[in-house]
C-alpha cells in the first residue's frame, strides 16, 4: 500500500503541474519497489533516497536488464553436444554478468545480514534461514524471481489503460463502478474487489488480449497421448502458444476486439481451470505468482483509474503494436493527461498514512 501511495501521489503531483505522465516509467518503478520490498525490505527507486542509494538501484536494474537480454540471445551450446560447448563464443559473457550479479547480490545479502532483525521476515531472512549454508542458491533464487515478476503486472496495468483510454466508454464503466463501491473519499482496497465485478472483466479481457508471456512454459508429457489429431510420444516437450489460443476464432467471439461485457456471458476465470484462458498457465507449471500479481494489477489499476481522468495527449499515437523483450509491452510506452476525480486531494496524498 506504501508503495501504490507514492504512485498515486507522484501522479497527483503531475496533475497539478500540468505535466504529461510516461505511464510505463512510473508502474516499473512501483513494481520493482514491491518486489525488492517483500523480498529484501529495501526501496532501490523513489524520493528521499541518497545518491549512493540511487546509483545502486541503477546498478541493480541494469544488472537484471542485462541478464534478461543476456537470456534471449541465440546460444549455440544449446544444440550441439556437451563436449562442444567450449565453441560458444557467448561464454566470456555469460561469466562476466554472472560474476558482476553475483557481487552485487552478495553485497545486498552481507548488508542485509548485518542490519538488527526485524520481528517481520522478508523473503531474504527466510532464505538465508533455510539455505544460508548454500548460498548461491539464494542469491540465484532471488535473482529469478526479480527477473520474472519485476514487468509482468506493470505491463497488464499498461495495457489495460492503453485499452482503456482507446476505449473511453468501458473506463466510464469502469469508474461508475468504482464510485457506487468505493465513492469519492476513500482509495480501493482489497476487501472491494469482490464487488468491482466489471472491474475483473476489464482485467480478464487485458489478459486475454494481451498476455504479457504469450508462449507459456514448456510441458513434458508424462505419457503417450492424442492431442487434437496429433500423436504425442511420452517425454516429448510441449510449448503452449497462449496468445494463439486467446485469439482463436473458434474459442473467442469477435476474438480481436477488447469487449470485457464477455465475461458477463462466460464464467472463464485466469486460474489455471479453464483452459481457455489461462496466462498465468495451469497445472504443477503454473505462475507460482500469479496471486500476488492478481492482487498487484487488481490494487494498482482499480486506484488510478478512481483518482484520475486520463486523457489523450494530442498529436501521441495509440496503436496497439506490440514490442519484444521479456514480456510484451506495447510498442511505444503510453503517455497520458491526467486530471483528479477525487472530491479531496489528501485522499490521496494521506493514503497510506
Amino acid at each position: 500500500m506504501k508503495e501504490l501511495s507514492y504512485l498515486v501521489s507522484s501522479l497527483a503531483q503531475a496533475c497539478n503541474d500540468q505535466s504529461i505522465v510516461d505511464v510505463r516509467e512510473h508502474l516499473t518503478v512501483l513494481t520493482f519497489n514491491v518486489q525488492t520490498r517483500i523480498l529484501m525490505s529495501k526501496r532501490f527507486f523513489g524520493e528521499n533516497l541518497s545518491d549512493d542509494e540511487l546509483a545502486e538501484a541503477r546498478v541493480f536494474k541494469e544488472l537484471i536488464d542485462e541478464s534478461v537480454q543476456f537470456a534471449f540471445q541465440f546460444h549455440i551450446s544449446e544444440f550441439v553436444p556437451s563436449w562442444l560447448k567450449w565453441i560458444d563464443w557467448n561464454i566470456p559473457q555469460a561469466k562476466r554478468v554472472a560474476a558482476k550479479q553475483d557481487e552485487f547480490l552478495q553485497k545486498i545479502m552481507d548488508e542485509h545480514k548485518a542490519k538488527k532483525s526485524s520481528p517481520t521476515k522478508d523473503f531474504m531472512d527466510i532464505l538465508l534461514e533455510h539455505r544460508g549454508d548454500d548460498q548461491e542458491v539464494v542469491k540465484a533464487t532471488l535473482m529469478e524471481i526479480l527477473i520474472a515478476g519485476m514487468d509482468t503486472s506493470a505491463c497488464t496495468v499498461e495495457w489495460a489503460l492503453l485499452e482503456l483510454v482507446n476505449n473511453p466508454e468501458v473506463m466510464k464503466k469502469a469508474q461508475e463502478e468504482l464510485d457506487v463501491v468505493v465513492g469519492r473519499n476513500r482509495m480501493a482496497t482489497e476487501t472491494d474487489f469482490s464487488k468491482l465485478t466489471y472491474l475483473e472483466a476489464v482485467i480478464k479481457e487485458t489478459l486475454r488480449l494481451h498476455p504479457p508471456v504469450p508462449i507459456l512454459v514448456p510441458h513434458m508429457s508424462n505419457r503417450a497421448c492424442v492431442l487434437a489429431g496429433f500423436d504425442v510420444p511420452k517425454g516429448a516437450t510441449t510449448i503452449i502458444n497462449f496468445y494463439s489460443i486467446s485469439r482463436d476464432p473458434n474459442v473467442w467471439e469477435h476474438p480481436t476486439k477488447f469487449w470485457p461485457e464477455r465475461f458477463g456471458q462466460i464464467t472463464a476465470d485466469v486460474k489455471g481451470q479453464d483452459f481457455e484462458l489461462i496466462p498465468f498457465g495451469a497445472g504443477r507449471r503454473m505462475c507460482p505468482g500469479m496471486s500476488l500479481g492478481l492482487k498487484t494489477v487488481h490494487l494498482v489499476l482499480s486506484n488510478l483509474l478512481h483518482s484520475f481522468h486520463w486523457e489523450r495527449v494530442p498529436g501521441e499515437s495509440y496503436n496497439l503494436d506490440e514490442g519484444v523483450g521479456s514480456v510484451t509491452w506495447p510498442k511505444s510506452p503510453l503517455q497520458a493527461q491526467l486530471t483528479p476525480r477525487l472530491r479531496n486531494l489528501d485522499v490521496i496524498f494521506n493514503f497510506a498514512q
